[in-house]
Formats: structure tokens, C-alpha cells, sequence
């Protein structure tokens, strides 16, 4: 269940991401790269 509720969180982030990424013309694409790399790497060092 705790799995589910990551899961969801992480799509939120995204889809905020984008949004934001797409209003400013795409300059925080990088950004945007190195903070998905973040958050896998965060994912797979969280215990399940």
C-alpha cells in the first residue's frame, strides 16, 4: 500500500514538473532530468 501512495506522489511531481518545464519554454529541462534521476535513485534505496 505505502508502494501505491509513492507511486502516486512521485506522477504528481511529475506532471508538475512538465507543467512547469513547458510554461518556461523548456530551459529547466536538465533540471528536470537530474531531479527524475533523484528521485529513482531515492526510490530504489527506499526499503520495501
Amino acid at each position: 500500500m505505502a508502494g501505491d501512495i509513492d507511486v502516486s506522489a512521485a506522477r504528481c511531481v511529475a506532471v508538475q514538473v512538465r507543467a512547469h518545464v513547458r510554461a518556461s519554454g523548456g530551459q529547466f529541462d536538465d533540471e528536470r532530468r537530474a531531479f527524475a534521476g533523484r528521485a529513482l535513485d531515492t526510490d530504489r534505496a527506499s526499503p520495501r
